[in-house]
């Protein structure tokens, strides 16, 4: 059975994407959480992880006590040999957490590790932190006037996978400084403090699209995994739906839409697309401007393809935010802004931006404290990696005065998109 990289350690071998420690050639019976301990420390080897950092990598989302972490740091020591009076490979760092000392070899490559079950064979393991950027997709041979094309296939990418929380994936926000051709994408995953990268080209040829793209990992720079995907360009979106699900199964995961259903609230209009993609570029700028072309674009969708979700989600976005920062009449925005959300729930009833978006109406306008905490929750448990939401949602328990609880989200989130420094 075959691994592409691995760890050397004292007579240790890791291989993270076989799930399997060797000590001198013969494997090590860890439980699967111990196992996720030691990835996580020796792929930070050298530096202080803490405590509330690997609780949240071994137990996402759920609240435990932290005996749990010391009893699996306990088993670790035991498998590895190390003992309270011998540090050999694990240090704690009392009140903080802990170190891996042991110098530590990385190797990319293929390596043979005999006499394992082909059954779990993975081209790579994906913790319960595992990080992935989808970097905005280059053009070959086509104008780049043309990039919001690129961006939108990643951020289309970038949407589907986030619905698995498994999976922690930069937002669009965060990569569209990287859509210049030459940019070195390993250098791009350390500087976005991620686990993996994925990367693409876009070639536009008459009425033929080809989309290539590869994920690449980036602590060696190693392709775990290239494809190649070629279709009409009216059919883009189905590329897009595609690489997604492809991704998705290399990974592992189980992500919505990787069945092949489509929304009701899609649109196959490809200016639709591209006013899309301009108008949530306008909207992240929240400026005056900004959030008003964000508002021509919603409108100018609604009239080309008045069944696709997100123009109404982005004129109730837009709408909702000139109201909030006072740059229009509340008493006029306002309510566009709630027609327009639950128009976007009645084409596609999980959307979770639509959902977020009706929060913000239920909070701000109709001091509905309520209906707004269970629309918050709603769009978090939709789509986990919605950023926008948790920022919403966090702000609201400020204003509220639960303050801890606030805290307690904006810990976890920082535990969960908090990988090791390069």
């Amino acid at each position: 059975m075959l691994a592409d990289y691995y760890y050397d350690f004292g007579p240790f071998r890791l291989l993270p994407s076989l799930r399997v420690l060797l000590r001198e050639g013969r494997p090590v019976a860890l439980t699967a959480k111990v196992f996720d301990l030691l990835v996580a420390l020796v792929e930070n080897r050298g530096a202080l992880v803490e405590r509330n950092i690997l609780m949240n990598m071994l137990w996402p989302d759920t609240i435990v006590e932290e005996g749990n972490l010391t009893q699996c740091v306990f088993m670790l020591r035991k498998a590895l040999g190390d003992s309270h009076c011998e540090t050999t490979y694990i240090a704690t760092v009392p009140g903080r957490g802990y170190c891996f000392v042991a110098p530590v070899t990385e190797s990319a490559g293929r390596v043979d590790a005999p006499g394992l079950s082909q059954a779990n064979d993975r081209p790579w393991t994906i913790r319960p932190t595992t990080s992935l950027a989808v970097l905005p997709l280059k053009l070959l041979g086509m104008d780049q006037t043309a990039g919001l094309l690129g961006t939108g296939i990643a951020d289309a990418i970038i949407t589907c996978l986030s619905r698995n929380s498994r999976l922690i994936v930069r937002p669009t926000t965060a990569v569209l400084k990287y859509s210049e051709i030459g940019k070195d994408p390993a250098l791009a995953g350390r500087e976005l403090r991620v686990d993996l990268v994925l990367d693409g080209t876009l070639q536009h040829v008459g009425e033929r699209i080809r989309v290539s793209v590869q994920i690449i990992k980036v602590t060696s720079g190693v392709t775990l995994w290239a494809d190649r995907f070629d279709a009409t360009f009216t059919d883009i979106f189905a590329v897009q739906d595609a690489i997604a699900a492809q991704v998705a199964q290399e990974l592992r995961l189980e992500i919505g839409g990787a069945d092949g259903r489509r929304s009701e609230g899609r649109t196959d209009n490809i200016e639709v697309y591209q006013l899309y993609v301009k108008g949530r570029y306008f909207w992240d700028k929240r400026s005056e401007a900004g959030l008003t072309r964000a508002m021509e674009c919603a409108r100018a969708m609604i009239r080309l393809d008045p069944n696709f979700a997100g123009g109404w989600v982005g004129l109730a976005d837009s709408c909702a935010l000139l109201a909030e920062y006072l740059f229009r009449d509340p008493q006029a925005m306002f309510p566009e802004a709630k027609s327009a959300a639950l128009k976007a729930l009645e084409l596609d009833h999980e959307l979770a931006e639509a959902h977020a978006s009706l929060a913000e109406v239920h909070f701000y306008y109709d001091w509905d404290w309520a209906a707004a905490e269970r629309e918050y929750k709603l769009a978090i448990r939709l789509n986990p990696n919605y950023s926008s939401a948790f920022h919403f949602y966090v702000w609201f328990l400020f204003t509220q005065g639960r303050f801890d609880e606030s805290l307690q989200i904006l810990r976890r989130r920082s535990g969960l998109t908090t990988v090791r420094s390069h």
